[in-house]
């Protein structure tokens, strides 16, 4: 066959050469690179994923054809081996594309699960800040005025409640527990789903789907389940929280009563807030040194 087409072969391997001497120029490189940041600033993370890897798969057949042992073999069996290695090359770069996407496409889903914060009202602001100034100038004065406060037992009611208390921050923990397992499970069955395709309907349908039965979630876990127990969980929390001197208050204590609020308000709220509010609830029932039976 060489002998027979001496400069079809000789063109072939020119080619080839050329080819990869022009990928493998680090100019060309530099070049590539910089358009795919233009990508990622267009969040084409899918495009990025299957340029990147195509372009891998195309330099290694290239460089594969161009191996010295390679060369020496007859035409026919050169075209059949470097074809076979490019066609076993390009079977294992679909899983990777695809495993690729769902990595990225989850861990997306999952910081996307962080609630918003709540923007301001302007108005109101400084209002808000002026009244945080003077509980917090109030707060001062208590602490630096001479006093004497000798340990105390816990009061009957909150004897009373303790209870309660615990069993509610159980079931919180529970339900928060059990909603993060869950949401996190479709959010990774999705996210594998539309890494596996490419047609932008599908994507947008799978996307429906999966942020519909997020919704279900919250729901069921949140609306019908967590917020009932939070009311009577405010309350117990308010009042065991009476029983802690202001200098032994924290600042977790001041970030749980703004979750507690948020829930009963009805915002959205992840599903690790409402665990943490039952271990909260729970932490709170020891530093009052409440003993249950």
């Amino acid at each position: 066959m060489v002998a027979r087409y001496p400069r079809s072969h000789r063109v072939v391997d020119w080619v080839l050469e050329f080819i990869y001497g022009l990928m493998a120029d680090p100019a060309i490189a530099l070049a590539v690179s910089l358009l795919l940041v233009s990508f990622v600033i267009s969040d084409y993370i899918p495009v990025i994923v299957w340029v990147s890897v195509e372009l891998a798969w195309f330099i290694c057949v290239i460089k594969i054809a161009r191996n010295e042992k390679i060369k020496e073999l007859s035409v026919i069996t050169r075209f059949i081996v470097v074809s076979s290695i490019a066609l076993l090359l390009f079977a294992a770069s679909k899983p990777y594309v695809r495993w690729s996407l769902a990595k990225y496409y989850a861990r997306s889903e999952k910081q996307s699960a962080t609630p918003n914060v709540t923007p301001t009202d302007p108005d109101r602001f400084w209002d808000r800040i002026s009244n945080l100034a003077q509980q917090e100038m109030k707060k001062t004065a208590k602490e630096s005025s001479p006093r004497t406060k000798t340990a105390t037992k816990p009061t009957a009611s909150v004897q009373g409640v303790a209870s309660s208390a615990l069993a509610i921050a159980n079931e919180l923990t529970t339900i928060g527990h059990i909603w993060y397992r869950e949401d996190d499970t479709t959010i990774t069955r999705y996210s594998v789903a539309m890494g596996t395709t490419s047609d932008p309907s599908k994507r947008a349908q799978l996307q429906t789907e999966r942020d519909n039965s997020r919704s279900a979630l919250k729901d069921k876990y949140l609306t019908e389940l967590a917020v009932p127990l939070m009311l009577s969980a405010e309350t117990i929390r308010v009042q065991l929280l009476n029983e802690v001197p202001d200098s032994d208050q924290t600042a977790e204590d001041s970030n749980e009563a703004v979750i507690f609020a948020t829930i009963l308000a009805g915002h959205s709220v992840p599903p690790a807030s409402v665990e943490g509010a039952g271990n909260y609830l729970r932490a709170l029932l020891k530093r009052v040194s409440v003993t249950t039976h």
